[in-house]
């Protein structure tokens, strides 16, 4: 019902407020422009688009995560490998001093043989959600392969087998002169292994930054249409109140003046 205000050409459409204030009251509790597809189809199909995509970047961020998660663990491992592959150079070394008798050579060679033990134990027991790392498993095919869900090729976590056996320094007699290359080799192998690894954590944190940069800026695009402008839909609902409270008084009004009107002709 349209009702004039002192004569002015203003028309307050208390419906039409109504419908208005009901429109504001949903974009303000939701945070939403779009609360329903016939408010702008087209805005959201694309901002749909735009949220499984977000949503798709943050996962592949994750998965990045993980697998730095993988290296460092890995890499936590060699480290300890490598010291002992040192220590066991050491007692090649000191085994082979002429001026050592059988029985301190044969005590080299226990200690010897226990750190290529934990070399060995260390490769078998190393391990990421069930997954072993350094004993072979991550090589060739069974690399762990990490789908960041943009790029086209996933980003794989390799590492060869990291055993005493593997490294060629089990069971060997550190009285041999041939032990020392053997041991070198062995340390040259898993110097190899971390420096790959290290390589491959450099270039995931490199991949997570970037789709940390995509997720925000995606959001950002999504935000710009679907999500309402708190300042002018609060301006708005300010308006249309104001509009239904001066409509709902004039109708309050007009009706007082035409039952003060019909009481004066009842009374003539």
């Amino acid at each position: 019902m349209a009702i004039r205000i002192n004569g002015s050409s203003n028309v307050i459409d208390l419906e039409s407020a109504q419908q208005r204030l009901k429109s504001t009251f949903e974009k303000l509790t939701s945070g939403k422009r779009i609360t329903r597809a016939s408010v702008d189809a087209s805005g959201m199909g694309i901002a749909q688009k735009l949220t499984a995509l977000e949503s798709a970047v943050r996962q592949g961020a994750r998965n990045l995560n993980d697998g730095i998660s993988v290296v460092r663990i890995a890499d936590a491992a060699l480290s300890e490998t490598s010291n002992n592959l040192g220590r066991m150079r050491e007692l090649a070394v000191q085994a082979q001093n002429g001026t050592l008798s059988s029985d301190q050579q044969a005590a080299l060679q226990q200690e010897y043989d226990a750190l290529a033990s934990e070399v060995s134990r260390t490769a078998e027991s190393t391990e990421f959600n069930d997954k072993q790392l350094l004993n072979g498993d991550l090589e060739g095919a069974g690399a762990i392969e990490l789908e960041d869900g943009v790029a086209s090729a996933d980003t794989e976590v390799a590492v060869s087998d990291q055993s005493a056996q593997a490294l060629g320094v089990e069971s060997l007699s550190i009285t041999d002169p041939s032990a020392l290359a053997a041991i070198d080799s062995a340390i040259q192998s898993v110097a190899s292994s971390r420096a790959s690894l290290g390589a491959t954590e450099v270039r995931l944190e490199s991949q997570v930054r970037s789709l940390q940069v995509a997720e925000e800026n995606t959001a950002a695009a999504r935000s710009r249409i679907e999500d309402a402008d708190i300042a002018s839909e609060t301006a708005l609902l300010t308006r249309d109140q104001i509009l239904q409270q001066a409509g709902v008084a004039t109708q309050i009004q007009a009706r007082n003046l035409h039952a003060g009107a019909a009481l004066r002709l009842l009374g003539e």
